[in-house]
């Protein structure tokens, strides 16, 4: 056991009661229900399983006085509960914002200022024991790349061990549109163009490249969930290529969403583990949700919508993400060492579009199989040449359905080492050649032996 540790994080953290409603910038209707910024709800943060937390521009800090901001009672209470906190500072946040091209020659002179700004802007709360980072700009064009550089270069002169935070624009919200050259720049095809983007953003000061992508919702009446897993391997594989982490944000939230017959969108425990194992098998590092708590600025007070926590502070997918978080930790114990090389996709007659153009290669490991639905099976592996595969249930976790499962492997292992919801099982198929099983919505297994 690799005994690895990932950190699980999310956007919109407890909020400080008060909600607003925007329209054209500007607030035209409030409401205030409760202060949820406590120990209690804090600790419940944690309890779900949540490591860091990403502190929200409703309490954005300005520079105000440290020592009476709400920044230093946030940063307490993470200490408290034992999480890690990244600072939304407007000061540091508008820089990478408002910067259209270039922050040095745009807001200053030299390195040596923008170093000498930032340390201004981090030497009140740089050294509190929960402090972990910063939050710049979110999703940022191509224009940006070099404000992003810039930035993680200044704060890796000034704070080395600081994390700075962004998340990289997803291909499914541009592709084929006329937006698509301006947020991820020129290219022949979508995806050309996506590559570009990641290599261009692939900052080894930042440490990683991660994303988000939110299949579970309708647009127009299609589906999201439309090239979701083709999306994944193109960028596990171009993160391996530019040997960056992978770090992804699965969906937690749903607003004013509707199912293919017209119901309020909701999302059940095989909606989060298809989308956590998922980026489990694709190597990601770390996992981000969005988002724990609904909105507290939106464009109505009324708004419908859902998320792990409710605006009252009741619980919504609560259960679900702490079962998941469970899973993904137990996994990531196990896999974390492992890097993603290959899938093979088994059964494409009887599913979703999400791996519409996936790379599919026979890994040599299958001899048979037949199956209810799709399935997915990625190699990883590790440094030293060992290898594990994950096989896991494709089918749309909103069926939920078993996907009954008939394996025969190419070499009669037996016994052999699986891991199934995160525990390790030593499957004794008595000689048999087939191996027959059914995958849960959402569910995978890894095979952890199956070449030694």
């Amino acid at each position: 056991m690799s005994k690895s540790k990932i950190i699980i994080s999310a956007f919109t953290p407890p909020p400080n009661g008060l909600i607003n409603a925007r329209k054209d910038g500007k607030v035209y209707a409030s409401k205030f229900i409760e202060d949820f910024q406590t120990i209690e709800r804090y600790q419940e943060y944690k309890d779900c399983g949540f490591d860091e937390m990403l502190f929200a521009g409703e309490d954005k800090y300005i520079g105000e006085e440290y020592q009476t901001s709400k920044l230093k009672k946030m940063l307490d209470l993470c200490e408290k509960c034992g999480i890690k906190a990244v600072v939304f500072d407007e000061r540091i946040v508008a820089m990478t914002v408002k910067t259209q091209n270039s922050i040095i020659g745009e807001l200053f002179d030299s390195e040596q200022e923008l170093d000498d700004y930032l340390r201004e802007c981090v030497k009140d709360y740089k050294d509190h024991p929960a402090f972990y980072g910063v939050s710049i700009i979110d999703e940022p064009f191509i224009a940006k790349v070099d404000v992003v550089h810039q930035f993680a270069k200044a704060m890796k002169r000034v704070l080395p061990n600081a994390f700075v935070h962004t998340c990289f624009n997803p291909l499914s919200c541009v592709e084929g549109g006329p937006m698509q050259s301006v947020v991820l720049g020129e290219g022949k095809t979508g995806y050309e163009a996506y590559g570009n983007y990641i290599d261009k953003m692939s900052v080894p000061e930042l440490g990683y490249w991660g994303y988000d992508d939110y299949p579970f919702k309708w647009w127009e009446g299609c589906s999201m969930v439309e090239k979701y897993v083709t999306t994944m391997q193109f960028v596990s594989l171009r993160c391996k290529k530019n040997n960056l982490p992978f770090h992804m944000t699965i969906q937690s939230y749903a607003n004013n969403t509707v199912d293919r017959k017209g119901n309020p969108k909701t999302l059940t425990q095989g909606h989060f583990n298809w989308l956590a194992n998922l980026a489990l098998g694709f190597g990601a590092k770390k996992i981000y949700y969005y988002t724990y708590w609904r909105f507290s600025t939106r464009s109505k007070l009324d708004q419908p919508d859902v998320a792990i926590m409710n605006e009252d502070g009741s619980k919504i997918f609560y259960n679900e993400v702490k079962n998941t978080n469970q899973l993904i930790k137990k996994t990531f114990e196990e896999i974390g060492e492992y890097d993603y090389v290959a899938s093979q996709l088994l059964n494409s007659y009887n599913g979703n579009d999400s791996t519409k153009n996936l790379v599919s290669t026979d890994l040599g490991v299958i001899a048979e199989y037949s199956s209810d639905a799709p399935l997915l099976l990625n190699k990883l592996q590790r440094s030293d040449g060992k290898a594990i595969y994950m096989l896991q249930n494709l089918r749309h976790p909103e069926d939920n359905e078993l996907n009954k499962v008939r394996l025969v492997f190419n070499k009669n292992k037996d016994p052999f080492t699986a891991l199934v919801n995160g525990e390790k099982v030593v499957v004794n198929n008595n000689n048999e050649r087939a191996l027959l099983f059914a995958l849960e919505p959402g569910e995978a297994v890894w095979f952890l032996d199956l070449e030694n």
